[in-house]
């Protein structure tokens, strides 16, 4: 619970100051502003904006970017410790083996070494 209530009063820290910065430059984003854009072969003029809009716009592209890219980190990351795990799982059992003065352990299927000269 006390951890809980750490990461809350941190957040509710973090957020009163980006309202602070925000309500500070209220002036700044209400502000409207014509974004436009010079190509070699033309020119295109978005219409008047808020500069806020623009600012809340950017932040929420940037977002869904990060996004996609950590959704394809978590899924790359998963398969990783799979293959991790059934490591483990082929190195316990050539342990036991050995301990249990059984036979040599199988050949590993994706390296081919024996799991006891690894």
């Amino acid at each position: 619970m006390k951890k809980f209530m750490l990461k809350l009063i941190f957040w509710l820290i973090i957020f009163c100051i980006i309202g602070l910065a925000g309500y500070q430059n209220l002036s700044f984003f209400m502000n409207k502003y014509a974004f436009s854009i010079n190509y070699y072969f033309g020119a295109y003029s978005f219409p008047a904006v808020y500069t806020g809009l623009y600012c809340a716009g950017f932040f929420m592209v940037g977002f869904v970017l990060a996004s996609i890219f950590s959704i394809g980190f978590k899924f790359r990351t998963g398969r990783i410790i799979k293959q991790l795990k059934n490591d483990i799982s082929l190195h316990e059992r050539s342990i036991s083996a050995l301990r249990n003065g059984g036979p040599k352990p199988a050949a590993s299927p994706d390296t081919g070494q024996i799991a006891s000269e690894s």
